[in-house]
């Protein structure tokens, strides 16, 4: 029922994209819509055209950023990431990301102080991935994949606790 729901969502946005071509708005919440459906592919396409229009705010890049990791391109997400924290450090979402990604580079004591700063922001982080799913923070399969893997981190670093 919720994909469909989705599937929905997307056609009425890609209306929407159809008429106002010259608009990012609606190609920016297909984009996210393409996330939850798992089609990172045109989730980056919409992201990436938003930013050929010259949007390119911490929402465009964080989404350009889970599109790409969703796609396994960790190098490249991390880059989205990085640029849209430094257009806005207090953006919990993009430290999740950034999380993430520096969890499949291989670098846990840093992707723990990264979702530590999230969870800062966004406390709901800090209750698991439920919490923070119920608010909007995961999108994907590949996603939820990292919160149980982040989680792990975490207790790991905390000394099983």
């Amino acid at each position: 029922m919720v994909k469909k729901r989705y599937r929905e969502a997307a056609n009425a946005y890609g209306k929407a994209v159809d008429i106002e071509a010259d608009e990012c708005e609606p190609r920016f919440f297909r984009g996210l819509v393409r996330l939850l459906l798992g089609d990172p592919e045109g989730a980056e396409a919409d992201f990436r055209k938003c930013m050929d229009q010259g949007e390119k705010s911490p929402a465009v890049l964080g989404g350009l950023g889970y599109a790409l990791f969703d796609q396994s391109r960790f190098d490249d997400a991390g880059k989205a990431f990085d640029d849209a924290l430094k257009l806005d450090d207090k953006s919990a979402d993009n430290h999740l990301g950034r999380a993430f990604v520096l969890l499949r580079q291989e670098k846990p004591v840093e992707a723990v102080a990264a979702f530590r700063r999230a969870s800062e922001l966004e406390p709901a982080m800090a209750k698991g991935v439920e919490s923070a799913e119920k608010k909007g923070f995961v999108y994907s399969e590949v996603e939820k994949k990292a919160w149980e893997d982040l989680v792990a981190a975490v207790r790991a670093q905390e000394g099983g606790k």
